[in-house]
């Protein structure tokens, strides 16, 4: 077995990090309100932030959550050298990596920047939205540098399109809460629509909410895959679309399962989850049309201006 990869090519290290002097300048995080976009408080944390000590009452199933994140870097004409990443005559892009074991979802974007040897500093801004009721747990946030374009291939250096070098940012959000995060996985479907919910559970009493019961896909080969995660009013509002008609699916599904009995079901289980979003929510649930509107009713209150 191979425990370890041998790269024959440049990759971020302690020289280039030192080079690039990479300094946070700003990290805000705001939600949605009825009255407008509120930002939360936090403290002076650069690289761990704990959303369960804010003074505001943000609730990570019920408030979405946008991150704004400027970084400096310096030097980056030195990146383009025989003892930087690429040659001249090529490009660097920026991505990000967006992960969480606890709320299961994996999410990779490119930034949109390009990178070449003409330039000397630069601020990168990262913008990320989550709807509610994603997050739980811990969320991780990873910044890297990867080749975007080459026409100039060199010594020990990668060739590639694509190759990713190495991070130079990372941080960690920490939620305080529980009950409702969703279950999301991204999956690579050609010709398919851009979501679909699948349930495979067996008793929703007792089997938990997570991804092997229940899970939302995001189609990354869908053409309007790239305007989901960005950080505007149009993308929070197919954000808020999805979610709302997935919740009601479930919430139908769940209430009209022959096995659903809120007396007897067990702590983070799927009828726990389910009776959480109706209490919580204010949620009607004689008819599909009722749970569809008394739950978008309620969410419009925290999400919509």
């Amino acid at each position: 077995m191979i425990r370890n990869r041998f790269t024959l090519y440049k990759t971020v290290d302690e020289n280039i990090l030192t080079t690039l002097d990479i300094k946070v300048l700003e990290s805000k995080f705001y939600y949605s309100s009825a009255s407008g976009i509120k930002e939360l408080t936090l403290g002076e944390e650069l690289y761990t932030y704990y959303l369960g000590n804010v003074p505001e009452f943000w609730e990570p199933n019920s408030n979405d959550l946008i991150i704004n994140r400027t970084l400096n870097i310096k030097d980056i004409s030195l990146l383009f050298s025989e003892e930087g990443l690429t040659n001249k005559g090529n490009k660097l892009g920026l991505g990000a990596i967006i992960y969480s074991r606890t709320s299961d979802f994996s999410i990779v974007k490119d930034l949109d920047y390009e990178l070449d040897h003409t330039m000397d500093m630069l601020d990168i801004h990262f913008t990320h939205v989550f709807l509610p009721a994603v997050m739980r747990g811990k969320v991780q946030v990873e910044i890297f540098i990867y080749l975007k374009d080459s026409v100039e291939p060199g010594l020990n250096h990668a060739s590639e399109k694509g190759t990713q070098f190495g991070l130079i940012d990372a941080f960690e959000i920490v939620v305080d809460g529980d009950g409702s995060a969703f279950p999301i996985v991204e999956v690579e479907k050609p010709g398919e629509p851009l979501w679909k919910l699948i349930t495979s559970w067996n008793d929703v009493n007792s089997d938990y909410f997570e991804s092997d019961n229940v899970k939302l896909e995001l189609n990354r080969k869908h053409g309007m895959y790239d305007y989901i995660f960005r950080d505007s009013k149009p993308s929070r509002t197919m954000l808020f679309e999805i979610m709302s008609n997935v919740m009601t699916q479930i919430i139908y599904k769940v209430i009209n399962d022959e096995l659903y009995d809120s007396e007897t079901s067990e702590e983070q289980s799927i009828t726990s989850i389910i009776d959480y979003w109706i209490e919580t929510y204010q949620v009607q649930t004689g008819t599909f049309e009722s749970i569809s509107y008394t739950l978008r009713e309620s969410l419009e209150k925290g999400m919509i201006e």
